[in-house]
């Protein structure tokens, strides 16, 4: 009941772009009873992540780009829902970030375009082990299908600005001038 709760208050709020996302990852982490959340988009090469939103057990974080060699997203991006429920920190030695964070769990999900292509990934993470993943394998396939919607369409925004820029600057630029008639 608490994690439909979350996952309506998290998608409803009317926000779009890096505003939901935040509300995303506040609501997974809540839904989940995780003390981290994150959502990060997967950058040329595929071998890096930027985060979009952080939830850092009491408030947002900042983001950060990482490599995703030696880390538990590795095994996520472009593959199904993982849950690594106890020790993640000795599965996966090279990755600082658990360390630091104190991390004992962590869930992650793969977020792909409309196409099926990765875009990225959704994870969450606490200092406690998971002793139930009913919640995890319930919950956050739909919290990252609306994650993925939302990164999806702020690419095609993106793009259409950057479209809209390049056609702006080839109509300044012209050398000649453009002459609009009406044939009857």
């Amino acid at each position: 009941d608490r994690a439909l709760r979350e996952l309506v208050a998290g998608t409803s709020s009317g926000a779009i772009g890096v505003e939901f996302l935040r509300a995303l990852v506040h609501s997974v982490a809540q839904a989940v009873g995780s003390r981290f959340a994150f959502v990060g988009e997967l950058l040329p090469g595929a071998t890096c992540v930027r985060t979009l939103a952080v939830w850092a057990g009491q408030a947002f974080a900042e983001n950060f780009d990482y490599e995703l060699a030696g880390t538990p997203c590795e095994e996520v991006v472009g593959r199904e829902l993982r849950v690594f429920s106890d020790r993640v920190q000795s599965l996966f030695p090279s990755d600082h970030m658990l360390r630091d964070m104190g991390a004992a769990c962590y869930a992650g999900i793969s977020l792909s375009d409309s196409a099926g292509q990765p875009l990225g990934m959704l994870a969450c993470l606490d200092v406690e082990p998971v002793t139930s993943t009913a919640i995890i394998d319930s919950v956050l396939p739909i919290f990252a299908a609306g994650a993925a919607a939302e990164i999806e369409r702020m690419r095609g925004e993106q793009s259409l600005r950057r479209s809209e820029s390049t056609y702006r600057d080839l109509v300044e630029q012209a050398t000649y001038g453009i002459y609009q008639s009406r044939i009857a």
